[in-house]
């Protein structure tokens, strides 16, 4: 079987080859309605399907066009390809879940970047200096998914304090403690691989501010050192932290691992479902809102950083 799909496949690439301009112009029915709408003819008024691999291909890619463009002609976003719902429905559903585990785990890792950044930066040389670099060694080197079986063998089937999988209860959960208690392991295990990244930028910005001539001129003045901190140190460090942030922010909104591994029911793990059954129609539309997500925020990110530093303009 496999032998003869690559026959078939063999054949159909030999075929583009004579043919450059028809398959190329299959390939690219996508960006071009008027060859949709010729092959989708041909396929409607038995002219006969194309029996090479890579015909085969344009024919089902042609199929999904066809079928997505009835379908936002009627109002509607698409249809699911194995459970025959509506893809709106599960962007509905599963958006507020990817939302609240992205949100808390960039908080977890911004408290932890933040935090062990100042204090390991305010006492150089030691054992908490010391330790944050080790910490940062050891999670930066572990993978997510590795971290991930860790925190369930330690916190849900070790020390039973926590669920291993899942958002909410089964029987009679649902409620905000419950949701709470089901997100700490995926939100920790989010924040920590995120965190080794927010710490190093953390210490390195609070080095330069410290050693900056406003702090300097600040402390000669006689400001209390609260004062220095909050009103000089602060604003300069953060500023590249959001940076940061916002570059970050496409692994958190695409936490596969974090939502595979806790059988959390957000986009990610929706969006590997799709693939895997090749649900074009909800790939398509996930894809487009996690993109989407991604973009706004960035623009939020962008607009911290022109709250914090009012010197920089949105020319800059």
């Amino acid at each position: 079987m496999v032998v003869g799909l690559a026959h078939q496949v063999q054949h159909g690439v030999h075929r583009a080859a004579h043919q450059p301009v028809a398959h190329a112009g299959a390939l690219l029915m996508g960006l071009h309605p008027a060859l949709v709408a010729q092959h989708s003819q041909r396929l409607r008024g038995g002219g006969g399907r194309d029996s090479t691999g890579l015909g085969q291909l344009t024919d089902a890619g042609v199929r999904v066009q066809v079928d997505l463009r009835e379908q936002l002609g009627a109002g509607g976003i698409g249809q699911q390809v194995k459970a025959r719902g509506p893809v709106a429905q599960v962007l509905a559903d599963r958006l507020p879940w990817t939302l609240l585990l992205s949100t808390v785990g960039l908080l977890v890792a911004v408290l932890l970047g933040l935090c062990g950044g100042v204090v390991a930066t305010l006492r150089p040389g030691s054992w908490l200096d010391r330790a944050s670099e080790a910490l940062i060694i050891l999670v930066q080197s572990i993978p997510p998914h590795v971290l991930a079986l860790g925190l369930i063998m330690v916190g849900s089937l070790g020390l039973g304090w926590f669920p291993a999988v899942g958002a909410v209860t089964v029987r009679g959960g649902g409620g905000v403690l419950d949701v709470a208690h089901h997100l700490v392991l995926p939100a920790l295990v989010l924040g920590l691989s995120q965190a080794p990244w927010l710490l190093l930028s953390c210490r390195t910005e609070v080095r330069a501010a410290l050693a900056s001539d406003a702090v300097r001129a600040a402390v000669v003045r006689g400001l209390s050192w609260r004062t220095v901190a909050l009103r000089h140190v602060l604003p300069v460090s953060l500023a590249p932290l959001v940076t940061l942030v916002g570059v970050r922010l496409p692994e958190l909104v695409g936490a596969v691992i974090g939502e595979e591994s806790f059988a959390w029911p957000g986009l990610a793990a929706a969006m590997v479902t799709s693939a895997r059954d090749l649900d074009l129609p909800l790939l398509a539309l996930l894809t487009v809102a996690s993109t989407a997500l991604v973009l706004v925020g960035s623009l939020l990110a962008d607009l911290c950083y022109l709250a914090l530093d009012p010197s920089v303009g949105l020319d800059d």
